[in-house]
């Protein structure tokens, strides 16, 4: 026989219930929250990757600056300490110890090749040619959050028969050079000491946002060429 009332009961069991309005907006509104946190971290984690990419971009072009310098020093001769570096010019000549116990500023060599070398340090976007030295370039004009503070460079000059080239920096503007000192000895061949230098470096290295990370450097270049 059959039973109107169990089949009608069957079908209402079998429908299905939809969602409400309120079930739907609390749903998009954890959707968009989940979105914006994951957003938000995956931005940082760019950025911070973008920041440590240039500080170790930063660092290495300070090592790749000082280990060419050192290079350069100790398969040189011809030291010359130069307790002034308004007087830097290619008619730096002869050997010069630097006085006892004192640093100087800026030095000149001769490298293997036999072309004059001059080391200084420069600040801020002016001439490397003027007094005090300018890095020659803008972007040493402001620090790494837009402030106007000269930033320092290490610069260098070579003089050859082929003439002479500019002063240009060999530290990139994220790295600031506070401080750049020679101490020369035993250039001379008349003494028993083999010729060295002893080169100090201090500055900061950042990159905006960032705070930035000071650092004090010192490493000693013997002559390789005996001079004993």
């Amino acid at each position: 026989m059959y039973n109107r009332h169990a089949t009608s009961s069957r079908v209402r069991t079998v429908q299905q219930r939809g969602f409400t309005l309120v079930e739907t907006l609390v749903a998009v509104g954890l959707f968009a929250i989940v979105t914006t946190v994951a957003s938000s971290a995956f931005l940082a984690m760019v950025n911070a990757d973008r920041v440590s990419r240039s500080l170790r971009i930063a660092t290495d072009n300070l090592s790749l600056s000082l280990e060419d310098m050192s290079r350069r020093i100790k398969t040189g001769t011809v030291y010359v300490c130069i307790p002034d570096p308004a007087i830097l010019s290619p008619g730096v000549s002869g050997t010069a110890d630097c006085a006892a116990a004192v640093s100087a500023p800026s030095m000149a060599f001769n490298d293997q090749d036999g072309v004059r070398f001059f080391y200084k340090r420069g600040e801020g976007p002016g001439s490397p040619i003027a007094t005090p030295a300018g890095c020659g370039d803008v972007l040493y004009a402001t620090n790494n959050a837009g402030v106007i503070t000269n930033k320092g460079c290490i610069l260098r000059q070579s003089v050859s028969i082929l003439g002479l080239v500019p002063w240009t920096p060999t530290t990139s503007h994220e790295i600031d050079i506070k401080t750049l000192k020679f101490v020369v000895g035993g250039s001379s061949s008349a003494d028993a000491i083999q010729p060295y230098v002893i080169i100090l470096v201090e500055g900061e290295i950042g990159v905006a946002p960032k705070p930035t990370t000071k650092f004090k450097m010192q490493t000693m270049v013997t002559q390789r060429q005996l001079d004993i």
